[in-house]
């Protein structure tokens, strides 16, 4: 078991969310306000796991901690240009509000042909030790977009007002939330299978 990890990333949405699922495979976590740690690395890959490898490397250096990562890129069935990693970069801004990422994608989802209001999310899970990575694991996620959207916003994770499956993401219930966290635990425990 490794006894101390850092959580790389500053959303709080993702941090709440991976901290329930990594609480039982690693002796202590950490996150990134708790080492006060304030910079960035300069994500310039173009898949989720480039960006989440660059991630890990670069926390597990500046920390000497092993680094748990997450990057995700977006599909979507209603658009020629995919948006890929750069969900959160409309109109040639680097990063956007909650409330413009959620204004913008409601926009595009009530546009799109109901047939075609799908598609998915690439997850990439990557584990650095040393500044070097360890293992990435990449989960792809199926999901369909509602318009309109909930008017439940999750802090960091605006789009789950927008997308699911059955019903927008921000909706859903308990079981519902503990059922896709166990999906996501079965993915991320394989990081931990190897020595690190």
């Amino acid at each position: 078991m490794i006894e101390k990890l850092l959580i790389a990333t500053g959303n709080p949405a993702k941090l709440n969310h991976y901290r329930g699922i990594l609480s039982d495979l690693v002796g202590e976590l950490v996150c990134l306000a708790d080492l006060d740690i304030q910079t960035r690395p300069q994500e310039t890959g173009s898949t989720a796991q480039e960006n989440s490898e660059i991630k890990a490397i670069y926390y597990s250096r500046q920390t000497g901690l092993p680094a748990f990562s997450i990057d995700e890129s977006l599909y979507v069935d209603f658009l020629k240009e995919q948006p890929g990693v750069n969900v959160r970069r409309i109109d040639g801004k680097t990063e956007v509000t909650d409330q413009e990422l959620f204004d913008y994608w409601s926009q595009k989802i009530s546009q799109a042909p109901v047939s075609l209001r799908q598609g998915y999310w690439q997850f990439a899970y990557t584990l650095a030790d040393h500044g070097q990575v360890i293992k990435t694991i990449i989960q792809n996620r199926p999901i369909h977009f509602f318009s309109p959207g909930s008017s439940i916003i999750v802090p960091g994770w605006p789009l789950s007002s927008l997308q699911g499956v059955g019903k927008p993401q921000s909706e859903y219930s308990p079981s519902e939330i503990q059922k896709m966290a166990d999906t996501d635990a079965s993915f991320v425990r394989q990081l931990f299978l190897v020595e690190s």
